[in-house]
């Protein structure tokens, strides 16, 4: 009988047995897995930590993929101050040692003391001999330590050194237990591989300011790791596209801060990448021309639909320097520096000499006096003055000139008769019809559009100046590109490219397009979005829908021509090996730093026959466009035509070395010359600026215009160690 007494009780404890290992697991799933939050949360300083993950920036490229902004991994160790206050508590007994805060409440005048732990006394106890004894320690800043944990408590990590080595990041890691409040972390660090190129457009990244939460993100994290923002450039305008979406990572730790378990993690979303319409081979070439003076620019814009290809400023500064925050040295270097090289001279407005005789002659033809002939006898007189054209120092006269013999010789006295012939209207008319009277539109700030004599801000002189008027000679000097006329050149590189086109004034582009999550899809910068750039240019005026002639635009273009490629031209120095270019050169007679002294310029395009590329160059400091500025634009043109026919014909040489650029030092020598050969570098011939420059006498005349305020940008200055937070012994590691 298989139902036997001993089979039926070994039956029985089969039952019990197993159905004990079932009650068991069950309880432990209970335990372990359904209540988990429940029994951790009871487990004596057990907590839940919530960190935001800051994203990775996007990249900043040129048209081309060249990357010209990236990132790379960095290290570093931050503290919990709060956690090391609580570590105080539990390890040491006593009172706690405390710091007196002076504060001033809301609405009230008078201010009181309060007082809260001592942060730096406390990390030094506890957490300073834990460092050492790792060979860890550094130096630190306690006034920002003590400022940092009055702000934020524990909200935000103290960075503690960003600068690890791997080998340092990994003891930090290895001690994260013994060491109270501790976190270790890798984050993106901001790279820019080409060092200064294209500096001033880049822009650079700094840190938030203390105590600046957004609203949005405000309770949501018991770790709040910033994102670094943009400061200047491109960094700062498209800001918003660059930086991503954050991410969150919720992990459970113990009393002394070593994390038990990752909860949840949601990744940080990569930020958008931007293709800039530069071309970087084009602008380390623009660079490294522009680098045989001391201060300057130069713009090329392609003719056809406003791309910025290539801006270039000199001075310069490198990015990385501000990465992650500038050190004091460095910073008070570029700051005290009289050359300014944070500031971009691409966009800065200078006294424009006789390039702004491109205005003027669309002026006249507004006027219909394009076909007007006006005879020079080496000037003309306006009450008592008697305002020269060039020639006259040489003891000659130009006679009897066209528009195209005028713009060839660039004859001051043919302007003056033309400009007194029709006014300062028309001409203010044209000037704002090329748009110079506004701001580009670019994505960065900093510009300075200038002056435009007899506009609004001309009328608005006139008004707090009662002495001031149009006379008949003020608009002689309008016309040469004098006074108070004042622009930049990338305004002007964009006349000549208005007059290179045929007529076309164009919205000038920097930014061509961004790309939305790594995908196909994409923003242009009016905010339309397609898959596919729209071919049409930005058209903010047709000089010939406004009343110019064809005729008018040709002659010019017939002026600029001759200027350069016939005898009697003032641009003979501007021709250049495998194209043909068009251009006008411009002196503008200026003060500089109390001083007398001219700015040099020159501005075209080419080939002239089928125009592509339009320019500006000019030299702070230099003597005359012909001699200074338009050697340099002849070495900028050769340097794009080589760069094209080598992407053409691949191996025939004239590919610049994409290497990274130091700073370019500025300086206030006067560019007398440039010599080019044909192999050769150029020879700078210049005059040392004084050791010392005058200071403005009480009987100086006052400028109508003030200078302009230059404020040094937005940065994070690196918090060098105070005498508190010294504590590496000299001698020791």
């Amino acid at each position: 009988m298989w139902f036997t007494a001993s089979r039926i009780r070994l039956l029985v404890l089969a039952v019990l047995f197993f159905g004990g290992i079932f009650l068991l697991l069950a309880r432990l799933w209970s335990l372990q897995i359904q209540n988990q939050d429940y029994f951790v949360q009871r487990i004596p300083g057990a907590s839940t930590v919530t960190v935001r993950v800051p994203p990775v920036r996007g990249l900043i490229l040129d048209r081309h993929g060249e990357i010209l902004a990236d990132n790379e991994i960095s290290y570093e160790a931050s503290f919990d101050l709060e956690q090391i206050v609580r570590t105080f508590r539990e390890e040491r007994e006593g009172p706690m040692p405390t710091f007196a805060y002076e504060i001033r409440p809301r609405e009230s005048v008078r201010t009181r003391l309060t007082e809260e732990a001592d942060i730096i006394g406390i990390f030094k106890e506890i957490v300073v001999p834990r460092l050492e004894a790792l060979d860890l320690l550094s130096d630190f800043n306690a006034r920002r330590m003590r400022t940092h944990y009055h702000t934020h408590r524990g909200l935000i990590p103290f960075v503690y050194r960003d600068n690890l080595t791997y080998e340092e990041y990994a003891r930090f890691a290895e001690n994260i237990g013994n060491i109270p409040g501790l976190i270790v972390r890798h984050r993106a660090r901001r790279h820019y591989p080409h060092g200064a190129m294209a500096g001033h457009l880049l822009g650079y990244l700094k840190q938030p300011e203390s105590g600046m939460l957004p609203e949005h993100e405000a309770g949501e994290f018991q770790h709040y790791v910033p994102d670094d923002e943009g400061a200047v450039g491109i960094e700062h305008g498209l800001d918003e596209h660059l930086r991503g979406r954050p991410g969150r990572q919720s992990m459970r730790r113990n009393e002394r801060g070593r994390v038990l378990e990752e909860i949840a993690f949601e990744p940080p979303v990569r930020g958008n990448d931007v293709i800039l319409t530069l071309d970087a081979e084009f602008q380390m070439v623009a660079e490294r021309v522009m680098r045989q003076v001391g201060r300057g620019a130069a713009v090329v814009v392609d003719v056809r639909n406003g791309d910025i290809v290539a801006m270039a400023s000199v001075p310069s500064f490198d990015p990385n320097h501000f990465i992650p925050r500038i050190s004091t040295d460095q910073w008070n270097a570029y700051t005290q520096d009289p050359t300014h090289p944070l500031l971009a001279a691409a966009l800065g407005s200078y006294e424009p000499g006789s390039t702004y005789k491109i205005v003027a002659a669309l002026g006249g033809a507004l006027a219909n006096r394009e076909h007007d002939r006006f005879v020079c006898r080496g000037g003309v007189t306006y009450g008592n003055h008697f305002k020269r054209c060039w020639i006259h120092d040489r003891g000659g006269s130009h006679g009897s000139l066209d528009l195209v013999e005028a713009m060839q010789r660039s004859c001051n006295a043919y302007f003056y008769l033309l400009g007194n012939a029709i006014g300062g209207t028309p001409m203010v008319e044209a000037a704002q019809l090329l748009g110079l009277h506004r701001p580009s539109g670019l994505e960065i700030r900093g510009e300075d559009h200038g002056i435009v004599m007899g506009d609004t801000f001309w009328r608005e002189v006139i008004r707090r100046n009662p002495g001031r008027s149009m006379t008949p000679a003020e608009v002689a000097n309008m016309v040469i590109g004098q006074g108070e006329t004042k622009t930049n050149p990338l305004q002007i590189a964009m006349a000549s490219a208005a007059i290179a086109n045929g007529g076309m004034v164009l919205q000038p582009r920097l930014v061509h397009r961004i790309n939305l999550g790594h995908s196909n899809h994409m923003l242009y910068p009016d905010g339309t979005d397609g898959r596919q750039r729209p071919e049409d240019p930005i058209i903010t005026a047709d000089l010939r829908a406004s009343g110019i002639s064809a005729h008018a635009i040709e002659a010019i273009q017939e002026g600029m021509y001759k200027a350069v490629n016939v005898t009697g031209g003032t641009a003979s120095n501007a021709r250049a090996e495998g194209t043909t270019v068009s251009g006008k050169t411009g002196t503008a007679q200026t003060s500089i730093r109390g001083r007398r002294g001219n700015h040099a310029w020159f501005t075209g395009y080419f080939p002239s026959e089928e125009p592509r590329y339009a320019f500006t160059v000019v030299v702070l400091g230099g003597k005359g466009g012909g001699a200074v500025a338009a050697p340099l634009a002849r070495r900028l043109i050769e340097g794009i035509v080589e760069i094209e026919r080598d992407r053409d014909e691949p191996g025939t040489g004239g590919r610049p070395i994409m290497a990274a650029l130091p700073p370019a030092r500025g300086h206030f020598d006067a560019i007398e010359e440039i010599l080019l050969s044909e192999e050769d570098e150029p020879v700078v011939v210049s005059t040392p600026a004084p050791a010392t420059f005058p200071q403005a006498g009480p009987d100086a005349t006052p400028e109508v215009r003030p200078a302009r305020l230059i404020a040094p940008p937005p940065a994070t200055i690196e918090d060098t160690p105070d005498a508190e937070g010294t504590v590496v012994r000299p001698g020791s590691g």
